[in-house]
């Protein structure tokens, strides 16, 4: 999948299930907050085996991702919150070297 602004990568830790729970939330509040009435602009996805798969076309929507994490950070457990907050990083990291060379 070549879709401008997909990073993937895998995560180490972490309960799969509760990853991918917290993902779809985070998911879905960042395309409300970016107006995407299909909930298609912003994915953030991570299945059972751990790896996870961040698109965020534009830059925008690299914002209302993490709006989105901060709406949701209080709800999310420990050590879950820390894990889903470095994933968030390593994507804005990957996606800047990526695109921005």
């Amino acid at each position: 999948m070549d879709q401008k602004g997909l990073i993937e990568f895998t995560l180490r830790n972490g309960v799969p299930e509760v990853l991918c729970h917290w993902a779809k939330e985070i998911e879905k509040t960042a395309n409300k907050f970016c107006k995407d009435p299909e909930f298609k602009r912003i994915q953030f996805k991570i299945d059972m085996n751990r790896n996870a798969f961040i698109v965020a076309p534009e830059y925008e929507d690299v914002f209302c991702l993490i709006q989105s994490f901060n709406q949701h950070e209080m709800d999310i457990p420990e050590p879950m919150k820390k894990i889903l907050h470095h994933s968030i990083g390593v994507y804005i990291i990957k996606r800047h070297n990526k695109y921005e060379k």
